[in-house]
């Protein structure tokens, strides 16, 4: 019979110390990354509010670099992968306990021990690299587009960098999510029982 650990409550300052301790070189350098971000986006949050408060001419810049400053979220996975080995996601598992469904998990973990790179998934720690530069290059895209064409487009210029902007993010989590569907598919077809998704509620 399958055993749920009990949850806790997830301990963010200890698991970045344990990520730090016990990590290898890309687990620390992505993990500064992640630490880096954090300070970034309330630095972020307090320049917006002084800008909107100033009323000053840049608010389509600054609304357009904005965009490209909260589509975080579909880098998130690839930048995880990279940071975390399979020890590593074993402990952040224990540490915020582990549904039933999810222990196909650790027959993922176990399939990428055998055939991974050092603890990673084959290419985990370039799609990582990938996704940090496109998180911070398309902010920095944001403000020499928006400059450039502001004369042109007016007020809706912060919307055409984000018709550029949706479809990298985009094809970037779609492109992570079809890597991950295809090593499942495979370890599955190698005898691994992997289970990446809940199954249905009754």
């Amino acid at each position: 019979m399958n055993q749920t650990p009990p949850r806790r409550i997830a301990d963010f300052p200890a698991f970045h110390r344990t990520v730090w301790r016990q990590g290898d070189f890309w687990a620390r350098a992505f993990n500064a990354s992640y630490l880096f971000t954090y300070g970034f986006w309330v630095l972020s949050l307090a320049w917006l509010l002084w800008i909107v408060f100033m009323d000053m001419p840049t608010f389509e810049i600054v609304l357009a670099w904005g965009l490209a400053a909260i589509a975080y979220q579909p880098y998130h996975e690839a930048l995880t992968f990279a940071m975390l080995n399979t020890n590593l996601f074993r402990a952040r598992i224990a540490q915020r306990g582990l549904p039933a469904w999810r222990e196909g998990l650790f027959e993922l973990f176990r399939y990428i021990d055998d055939h991974g790179n050092r603890g990673r998934i084959p290419g985990a720690v370039g799609w990582g690299i990938a996704a940090w530069a496109l998180y911070y290059g398309m902010m920095g895209f944001a403000i020499v587009f928006t400059t450039l064409l502001l004369p042109t487009f007016g007020p809706v210029t912060p919307f055409a960098f984000a018709a550029i902007d949706i479809p990298v993010l985009i094809g970037f989590f779609v492109g992570f999510r079809i890597k991950i569907q295809r090593l499942s598919e495979d370890a599955n077809h190698l005898g691994y029982r992997v289970l990446l998704r809940s199954p249905p509620r009754n």
